[in-house]
């Protein structure tokens, strides 16, 4: 499996560093606690996120009337869903579900200056070396808070969804396929992680309450 790590530019989010960090979540993820192990909370598996694209594929394709391209994109999706499952290079988040995506943003409540963006600018270099550590350490001597928001795939769910529309386009059940690939894109969740825990007012560490957020397709 491979993992992907984000990166911010100067005074703004986003960016990839090994493998390119593809965006199909929705905007409006909300921060939760702070992650336990920053630096791995960074990590996505591509594995996952091709095998939520296949799927999606597999619908336009049954959309467009071709079963030839939709059967194609199944056997991609079961593939790459195999590899994710048996992989451990990522860490499962609340259960089964895995990170398949993800984007690293500045808190709100960042005020920018021309010091936050040279600590910012040492950051970057460090995450594209591949020292994830070393860019967050960066970030905190410069006071900059930041959140990681990722889009979450539940393993076990979505591969009885996969098997079950693989099965029914089979047996030329495509509007019944359809519905599960659906069933399938819609089992993601959002969620978001502090990477930098600063101290409030009181003295103590700041803890947003846990969310997740659905994503909504169309």
């Amino acid at each position: 499996m491979k993992t992907s790590m984000t990166y911010i530019t100067a005074l703004v989010a986003v960016a990839g560093w090994l493998a390119p960090i593809h965006s199909i979540a929705a905007d409006g993820a909300k921060t939760t606690k702070p992650a336990e192990n920053k630096p791995d909370a960074m990590k996505v598996a591509t594995d996952g996120f091709d095998a939520m694209r296949s799927i999606h594929d597999a619908r336009v394709a049954i959309f467009d009337g071709d079963p030839k391209v939709c059967a194609e994109m199944l056997d991609k999706a079961s593939a790459s869903l195999a590899k994710a499952s048996k992989d451990e290079a990522v860490a499962k988040v609340k259960g089964d579900m895995i990170p398949i995506d993800g984007s690293m943003a500045l808190s709100d409540t960042f005020v920018p200056s021309a010091e936050k963006a040279a600590h910012i600018a040492k950051a970057n270099e460090h995450f594209k070396a591949g020292n994830a550590k070393k860019g967050l350490d960066e970030l905190k001597l410069g006071e900059i808070d930041v959140n990681f928001s990722r889009v979450l795939m539940p393993l076990k769910e979505t591969e009885t969804r996969l098997a079950a529309a693989t099965s029914l386009s089979k047996e030329h059940k495509f509007y019944e396929a359809n519905l599960a690939l659906k069933a399938a894109e819609d089992g993601i969740i959002l969620d978001s992680v502090s990477l930098l825990d600063f101290p409030n007012a009181a003295g103590t560490a700041k803890v947003a309450p846990e969310t997740d957020t659905k994503t909504e397709k169309k």
